[in-house]
Order: C-alpha cells, then structure tokens, then sequence
C-alpha cells in the first residue's frame, strides 16, 4: 500500500520517485519507495535506471534533509518560514528548486552522483494527535517550481499516508487487544501458556524462568502470585521482554531474540535486583500503578498512570485511602525513575503494579513488565491489563490459600477425631459396664444414667460436627 501511495506522487507530479519516511530522535526510516516504474508486487521489477534508491532502511538523520525540515513543521506558524529564490520553507511544505544551489547538499553523493537528485519537495505525516511523525516527498532529476497546486497533491497523498499507517496501528491494537483477552482467558482456564500446543508440539513462543526462594513450601507456585505461569503469560500477552513479581516467586523473560539482542554481559535470564528500599517508595508515590518510558540514555520522557479521580473500583478506593494515609509528596519521581532504569539495565518502557493482599490487608507484591524494543512501548492500556491480570493472580493466590487451609483444616480435624472419640468410647463402655455388675441404689444408679446420657451426647455433637466438615 505504502509504495503504491509513494507511487502516486511520482506519477502525479511526474517526477523520478518518491519517499514515505518515519522519524525518531536519531533516524530515518524509509517505510515506503517507488519509481514511475517500480512494480507494486515485485519491486525490483522496473526500467533501467529506476531501481530504488533506499528500499526499506534506516539511516541517521544527518543524511537526508529531514533535521531541518522536522524543524519547521513542528514550530509554530510562521515563527522560521524561509522564503528565498531557491528554498521555500512553512509548517506545511518545504521546496528545494535545486540542490546544486545549496551548499549544504550539492556535494552529497545522492545529488552528486545516482539517482542525481535536483529538485526536492516535503510535506509532513501528522499524526491525529498533531505531532510530526515523519514525512512524505518528491524528488526529480531537473530544477523543477513546485507550485501551490502539487503541494496539494502532496498533502493529499501524505493525508492518505498517514491514514493507512493510522489503521494499521488500529489492527495492531486490535491484534494486542485480542491477545490480552486470551491471555487473561486462557490463565483463568488454567493452560499451561499462552499458546496451548498439543502434546509433543513445539511451543511458539517459550519462555525462561528463575525461581525466587519463596518460605511458603505449601503453595502451588504455578497459582502463586508472580509464579512462571503467571509472568509467562504477561510477556506473551504484551509482547513485552520480561515480566517479574518482585521478592515473591519468579521472573519470566523472553529469550533474547536477533532483532533486540541485550548487551554482552547482560543475562536477561537473571532475577532482578531491586532493594526493598526503591519497591517501598514505589508503593508509596504509585498506589494504582505507573509507566516509565526511558530514551537510550535512562532519562524519562513519558510517564502514565491509571486515572485516580474518581476511582473507578473497591480496590482503587482502598489503594487511595492508603495513598493518602502516607506521606508520598516528599518522593523524588525522577530520582525513583533513575533508580528503576539502573536496575532494569537495557528497558526502554517499565510497567509498575503493586498487588495487594484483601485478606491480610496489605501490600502482597510489586510487579514489573518491561521492553527493550523502543518500538514497543508500554501505555496506560497495558497498565489497565495488567491491573486485571493482577486482579486475576490476586484471585488464583486466594482461592489457593483458602483451599491450602482448608485442607490444612480438614487433616487436622481428621488426625484428632480418633483421639476425640476413643476417649469417649470408652467411657460409656466402662459406665455400662458398671451399670450390668454393680448393685447400684436409685441415686448412685441416677448418677450413672446421667453420666451415660452426657456421653451419649458428646458423642453424637463430635459425630455430627466431624460428618459436617466431611471429616469422619
């Protein structure tokens, strides 16, 4: 689709070629190009001397025009137009009529040399939020006066650009969506993974695990809150690198793939290392939880949370009430965000989600899921995910608790009714005994039906208490 639509402008403005481009803070990434004669289907069909020039790469910024160009569409209207006899430059267009007139370019070796780049012709991708994402131009092999009208051609073309990439980011959604649900689903029924394969089938996505020490010998820690089950199904589920409950059970990773390989050194395997310190103030400043999206240099710049006026359940109320209970406006956000990118080595957006414990009435765990792709990065929709998911854990934690101490129950109930009962036995035993051989007057005999009477009547209370916890 991309490349027909970078095709439609070359044909348009009958110029050589055409470029759809995304932008971050270091790069270029050509996403879509074509010739007048490049074929839609198999690209490197075309005539001679028209092959791509690009194709799908990346390059820095310094390469191409995009560091001024970005410049100017995203300042404010008309604060650096540039209007000269070569340049025309505004928030919507940037023209250059010939780049051998420009000492910034003539001496670049794609005007110098193939494809012999003269005249050049911009207009921005604006997303539907207003931010620049990228670009989308012309060029031609003679100086050539693009007027208002292919300008309007551009822009129209670069509108439908941007609505393609639009709903593909929908479908992605989408996509994402449909797999939380089934992750949730498939963790509440019980599978395995994510991606339940028959027996003897390799997985399609596996995941690593390391077992932290947990002094709760009696729990399932594949029910347990942060067991491998669990974390497993939150990295798949968010195509996220890694997913950790913090000092509970465990931490699941992704294998390191080709792509998004960590640095030597870093084993993405190891549990993390967070002190007790940072996870306290971390309760403390973000009770609903929180997202930190780092640059490649650890500082922040994004920051989401979950909406906390007015709350929207029990537990955000509960979680709020304990907010404010504590003295929180003294914590450093920046200092907290420094601290978590320094033990989370290479992530690019960490996920934070304390779970708390309705039973006891505290605090039970914080958990942590991140990414080391920068084109994945964590929301607040996630965030709001992984708040069901905590939900759920929370839920699959209780209901084993409860059915690890009701068997608890159960056997000791079990183990001590037979010492409850033979006691009991035997003293009716021994006042019947004592009523057939011994002649007893009315009052002593009174005694002895009495005291056979309360028996019997322990007896039957201890027999019907142990048939009702199912026991005897």
């Amino acid at each position: 689709m991309l490349v027909a639509l970078s095709q439609l402008g070359a044909l348009r403005l009958d110029c050589n070629r055409a470029f759809v481009s995304l932008l971050d803070h270091s790069r270029q990434y050509i996403i879509g190009e074509a010739t007048r004669t490049t074929g839609l289907s198999r690209p490197n069909e075309h005539a001679d001397n028209d092959a791509l020039m690009l194709g799908f790469s990346a390059h820095p910024l310094e390469y191409g025009v995009c560091p001024e160009t970005v410049r100017i569409f995203s300042a404010p209207e008309g604060t650096v137009d540039l209007h000269t006899q070569n340049i025309t430059a505004t928030k919507s267009c940037y023209v250059i009529r010939d780049f051998t007139k420009d000492e910034r370019f003539r001496d670049r070796p794609y005007v110098a040399g193939w494809p012999h780049m003269r005249s050049y012709a911009e207009v921005p991708l604006t997303s539907p939020k207003g931010y620049v994402i990228g670009s989308y131009c012309v060029i031609d092999d003679r100086p050539r006066d693009f007027d208002s009208k292919d300008i309007i051609v551009l822009t129209e073309i670069a509108s439908a650009v941007m609505d393609h990439i639009d709903l593909m980011k929908t479908k992605l959604e989408k996509e994402r969506a449909d797999c939380l649900v089934l992750g949730i689903g498939s963790y509440v029924d019980g599978a395995k993974d994510l991606h339940h394969n028959p027996a003897g089938a390799p997985a399609v996505d596996d995941t690593n695990s390391s077992e932290i020490p947990n002094p709760q010998k009696h729990l399932d820690t594949d029910a347990s809150v942060g067991g491998p089950r669990s974390t497993g199904y939150i990295t798949s589920a968010h195509e996220a690198e890694g997913a950790s409950c913090c000092g509970v059970l465990s931490a699941s990773t992704r294998p390191p793939s080709e792509k998004h390989s960590p640095d030597e050194g870093k084993d993405p395997n190891k549990p993390l290392a967070l002190d007790q310190d940072l996870m306290r103030l971390m309760l403390l400043k973000y009770p609903l939880g929180q997202v930190f999206t780092f640059d490649r240099f650890g500082a922040v710049y994004g920051r989401s949370g979950r909406d906390t006026t007015p709350p929207g359940s029990s537990y955000d109320t509960i979680v709020i009430k304990r907010r404010h209970d504590v003295d929180a406006d003294g914590v450093d956000e920046d200092d907290l965000a420094a601290r978590l990118f320094a033990c989370m080595g290479l992530a690019c957006s960490v996920a934070f989600l304390p779970l708390w414990d309705f039973q006891q009435d505290r605090w039970l765990a914080s958990g942590l899921a991140w990414t080391t792709d920068p084109t994945r990065v964590l929301n607040q929709d996630d965030l709001n995910y992984l708040a069901a998911f905590g939900h759920s854990i929370m839920a699959e934690t209780l209901k084993v608790q409860a059915s690890t101490l009701s068997s608890a129950k159960s056997d000791f109930i079990s183990s001590i009714s037979h010492e409850l009962r033979s006691p009991l036995h035997g003293i009716l035993a021994s006042l019947e005994l004592l009523q057939e051989t011994l002649a007893l007057d009315y009052d002593s005999s009174t005694m002895l039906e009495n005291a056979y009477s309360c028996g019997t009547m322990l007896l039957d209370t201890m027999n019907n208490l142990l048939d009702f916890a199912r026991c005897d």
